[in-house]
């Protein structure tokens, strides 16, 4: 599984990245970094080609102009498997970002146990949506 993070504070990427990684470890789960951008163009050429699963963790306001709400339908657009998490410090996106499909929502400043509460969510949803049904 692919973790992609997009903020616009590059140390806000490095500290999220670290803890992923630390968690995956922690609980033998697969995955890695492969992408920290703080551009939203540079995401969204990464989703276009993309061919595993992937979590994308995105601030919200990635500056005055703009923020991810689009990107994300976008990146929904070529990979409807994939994950979206928002990570952000404005809670009055909430609601907004879980009725565009979101995975969830971390409020900044998030616990090391939110994110593992997280990521823990989608590795069993990833399991439920792997296992074969047997219809009789």
């Amino acid at each position: 599984m692919n973790f992609v993070l997009i903020d616009d504070v590059a140390e806000h990427n490095d500290i999220l990245a670290s803890k992923l990684m630390q968690l995956c470890e922690k609980n033998n789960w697969n995955a890695s970094v492969a992408l920290k951008a703080t551009s939203s163009k540079v995401v969204r050429e990464f989703a276009q080609k993309c061919q595993e699963p992937t979590v994308y963790f995105m601030d919200i306001e990635l500056d005055a102009t703009q923020n991810t709400l689009s990107l994300a339908e976008c990146i929904q657009s070529y990979d409807q498997e994939c994950y979206i998490v928002y990570v952000s410090a404005h809670a009055h996106y909430a609601m907004e970002c879980l009725h565009a499909h979101a995975f969830d929502f971390l409020l900044k400043p998030w616990t090391d146990e939110q994110l593992e509460d997280c990521l823990a969510a989608i590795m069993r949803s990833r399991r439920r949506s792997s296992v074969p049904v047997l219809v009789i």
